[in-house]
């Protein structure tokens, strides 16, 4: 499963770091139903358990992203990723590891068929400090060994710098709603996906959150493709 195929889906990619309501089974396969994909990461796994999370997705429909904090050597990161390659879509590593460890690791997971997102900045204001300082350079790393990158809608230009150099390539965002920026922000500026987590586990409504959202990013990709039909027709 490509994660880029899913777009007229939905544009949300659910975190799942807080389970909330989604414990209940019936409402967590209906939210699943209107989104794209779930990211999982080690707050739940260390929380739940591994096979408490693979019988969670089992049979379920949804592209599966897998975020395990992968910065390490190439061997580490691929016993990691030979763990979950047979229930997860795609995987998230750090890009600020290098050419050499991420061309490795990407030769392993598409053996397997899971696709690789780099990381090229991080959401929250410290990493302005020192990762974000390279985001052009682990752009560039991603254009030549992953499937996308995962830059933060808490920094919009470094998601609008992204597309720039990375084309059609997938671009995945957090930092919706808990960490500030708005839903759609992302999207706006040139994101694919938007990764949302506690804005929609712990609304007190999770199917309706995920409908409205749904129905933001309608509106926003619908306003772009009217604005780039006009541009055409001016030429």
């Amino acid at each position: 499963m490509e994660l880029a195929n899913l777009k007229s889906k939905s544009r949300i990619i659910l975190a799942l770091d807080h389970l909330g309501k989604l414990r209940d089974e019936n409402i967590l396969r209906k939210v699943i139903a209107n989104v794209a994909g779930v990211k999982i990461g080690l707050p739940l796994v260390l929380s739940e358990g591994l096979s408490y999370v693979v019988n969670l997705l089992s049979n379920k429909d949804v592209y599966v992203l897998a975020d395990f904090k992968l910065a390490d050597i190439p061997d580490i990161m691929i016993r990691v990723s030979e763990r979950i390659a047979g229930f997860v879509d795609g995987v998230i590593a750090h890009a600020f590891v290098g050419c050499e460890a991420i061309s490795k690791l990407r030769e392993f997971l598409k053996s397997h068929g899971v696709e690789l997102f780099l990381v090229v900045a991080m959401t929250h204001r410290g990493a302005e400090e020192f990762i974000n300082r390279h985001t052009e350079e682990f752009i560039e790393i991603a254009r030549d060994y992953a499937d996308g990158v995962v830059a933060p809608a808490t920094f919009p230009d470094k998601i609008s710098l992204a597309r720039r150099i990375l084309g059609d390539k997938v671009i995945v965002s957090p930092g919706i709603g808990a960490q500030g920026a708005e839903v759609g922000s992302a999207i706006r500026m040139g994101a694919d996906f938007e990764i949302i987590g506690r804005l929609i586990t712990m609304s007190e409504d999770p199917l309706a959150m995920v409908s409205e959202i749904n129905r933001i990013h309608r509106k926003i990709l619908a306003s772009s493709t009217n604005s780039h039909r006009c541009s055409e027709n001016m030429r």
